[in-house]
């Protein structure tokens, strides 16, 4: 995790946010989906997910225009990063470029595979920095089907599978329970990943 200056915080909450990426940013809590804006008045389109520790707004060290909107997923802080100078700059680059790898590989994760893999991945970067059980406030179906890739039909379906499945639990205010060991450990079954109704198997009396 880079570690960088609090000269400067700024706390962000759920939902779509538009940040001055001309500034160089650090996530120190939350996950923020880093976005182009959509066509036509369409909702932004996700390009990457941010975790704690990420740079935000790293493309300007290359050269690049940053993306212009932040969908926050879980409410965030972004600490500003001093990237005046060539040195301060140059030693931002090698952290910038393992983050850009990695971010690739997880945007892959949540775009590719059974639906309820890409679910299950998705839940699991959201309660990343929390203990085994974390109660989180889940993203707006249109927020999950742009970064997954699949119809909000498609996304209940597996959600209430989870349910049925006793991996998430429905709590009080909107909060969803996420049972990370089961998560991990859960393995998916083909009525899941095609959307079709799961239920718990029942267990006969001898």
């Amino acid at each position: 995790m880079l570690t960088v200056p609090e000269f400067k915080a700024r706390a962000l909450p759920v939902g779509v946010s538009h940040v001055d990426l001309q500034r160089l940013w650090s996530l120190r809590e939350g996950v923020v989906a880093v976005c182009q804006p959509g066509q036509d008045g369409s909702d932004p389109r996700p390009q990457y997910l941010a975790l704690p520790g990420d740079l935000i707004g790293a493309e300007r060290l290359a050269g690049e225009a940053p993306p212009s909107h932040l969908c926050v997923l879980s409410a965030a802080t972004l600490l500003a990063v001093p990237c005046d100078t060539a040195a301060q700059r140059q030693g931002l680059l090698a952290p910038a470029l393992a983050q850009a790898r990695r971010q690739a590989r997880d945007f892959l994760s949540l775009r590719s595979g059974a639906l309820a893999d890409r679910v299950r991945h998705l839940l699991l970067m959201l309660g990343a920095t929390h203990g085994e059980e974390v109660d989180l406030k889940l993203p707006q179906l249109r927020q999950l089907s742009a970064l997954l890739d699949a119809s909000p039909e498609a996304i209940c379906r597996v959600l209430g599978g989870l349910k049925k499945m006793d991996v998430l639990v429905a709590q009080q205010h909107r909060q969803t329970r996420v049972l990370r060991r089961a998560l991990n450990d859960f393995v998916v079954p083909s009525g899941l990943s095609s959307g079709r109704t799961v239920r718990r198997p029942t267990v006969r009396a001898a």
